[in-house]
């Protein structure tokens, strides 16, 4: 489907601007809908004040995440995963790109990391990409939807591990990855945002978000 130019010129500043408000918000933002306590609301005060964005996208993403991630300002205040679906020796190359785009320091996920405010991670191609409290963690387990880093993967690992607020961003991308992890955010009193289908080349992974009621 053809897109005005000035449609997709809009998009990374709404986007950059919505994941801003949610963040800086934190938890606050995540308590004003009536959802169950999640689990990282028992936790001391410190451990909950930082959300953590995970963005993800497939066809087109590359795109969308130029347009959208060089726009978060320096001090951004959350950690940042993005999971692009890419084959291996191609994801390091992303983020270096990333890193050189914009404000925000961005680099290739290692396996045992701690997770750091104001920074971005990229998911490594050929391996699923865990959160485990603060940390992040490499699964070899098999592909989900034909792809390993899968969203669906990160974002239930998110929603069930982080200690904090979590925000998922489900951009442009064919197929249903990160729908039901979508689902799982929403369940644990996180927050969602997908793509409209004005702005997404690919209107697939952003459409089986919304159709499942888990877009915010």
């Amino acid at each position: 489907k053809p897109h005005r130019r000035e449609e997709l010129g809009q998009i990374g500043p709404l986007v950059a601007e919505r994941i801003l408000q949610l963040g800086q918000r934190g938890a606050r933002a995540l308590s004003a809908r009536p959802t169950p306590a999640p689990a990282w609301a028992q936790l001391p005060p410190r451990a909950t004040q930082i959300p953590l964005v995970v963005i993800g996208a497939s066809t087109g993403g590359p795109r969308a995440l130029f347009t959208v991630v060089p726009q978060l300002p320096q001090g951004f205040p959350a950690r940042l995963l993005v999971v692009q679906h890419m084959p291996a020796g191609f994801t390091r190359a992303l983020a270096e790109r990333l890193d050189d785009a914009g404000p925000l320091p961005a680099r290739e996920a290692e396996d045992g990391e701690l997770l750091q405010p104001g920074n971005v991670r990229v998911a490594a191609a050929g391996h699923h990409l865990l959160v485990d409290g603060h940390t992040l963690r490499f699964s070899d387990a098999a592909p989900e939807h034909g792809v390993r880093p899968a969203l669906d993967v990160t974002l239930r690992s998110a929603a069930q591990g982080y200690r904090g607020p979590v925000i998922a961003v489900v951009l442009t991308g064919m197929g249903r990855d990160g729908a039901l992890g979508a689902c799982e955010v929403r369940a644990h009193g996180g927050r969602v945002i997908a793509e409209s289908e004005r702005a997404a080349l690919i209107y697939g992974m952003p459409k089986a978000v919304i159709d499942l009621g888990a877009a915010d």
